[in-house]
């Protein structure tokens, strides 16, 4: 019978980097031998020793120069950036604040917007009604004053809504003039 020959695991070094790696009955001319196969070419070899090298984010390839180098393209960087800035005025718009009406500090989002408007239509209100302020206190509250502070609720909500919108298209317009490396370093 015929003897088989073992396949022998093998790296191609280029500028110090691996650039190739695989096994074979042969090293290959400009490959040097190795002990076990390397799971990927993440791998510089200084002084015959392999280190690992991590790219600082899946953005970055390797360059010939061994730098990391960003890899994306503007126009994904710019998408990504967007994604970022509606998803910031997503998380604005949904966030409780509060106004002033009367001398006294009301929560405001939409949920309370939703909760006071069928108030505000009713033609006469409970006995003892009251509305609850940011400080969790209890208010006596008219007809008048129940209407009263659900439009100086709603002119909160469009004046908040309309400085986040503001802030939103002008992060909208810078983002172009950025380059990729502030895209990808870009928080809103």
């Amino acid at each position: 019978g015929g003897q088989t020959m073992s396949n022998i695991h093998f790296a191609e070094i280029v500028d110090g980097w691996v650039v190739t790696t695989g096994a074979n009955t042969l090293v290959p001319p400009g490959c040097i031998e190795i002990t076990e196969p390397l799971p990927d070419n993440l791998y510089r070899y200084e002084n015959g020793v392999f280190i690992r090298s991590e790219p600082p984010s899946l953005a970055h390839t390797r360059h010939p120069s061994g730098e990391w180098v960003l890899s994306t393209t503007l126009e994904v960087a710019l998408a990504n950036a967007t994604t970022l800035v509606n998803a910031w005025r997503d998380t604005a718009e949904s966030q409780q604040f509060t106004f002033a009406f009367n001398g006294r500090l009301w929560d405001a989002r939409q949920e309370t917007r939703a909760r006071l408007q069928p108030v505000a239509g009713l033609s006469e209100l409970p006995a003892n009604f009251f509305w609850t302020d940011a400080e969790n206190v209890d208010v006596p509250m008219t007809l008048a004053g129940v209407r009263g502070l659900s439009q100086a609720h709603d002119v909160a909500l469009v004046e908040r809504g309309f400085a986040i919108h503001a802030n939103q298209r002008n992060l909208k317009a810078t983002l172009p003039l950025l380059t990729i490396a502030e895209l990808l370093a870009f928080t809103p």
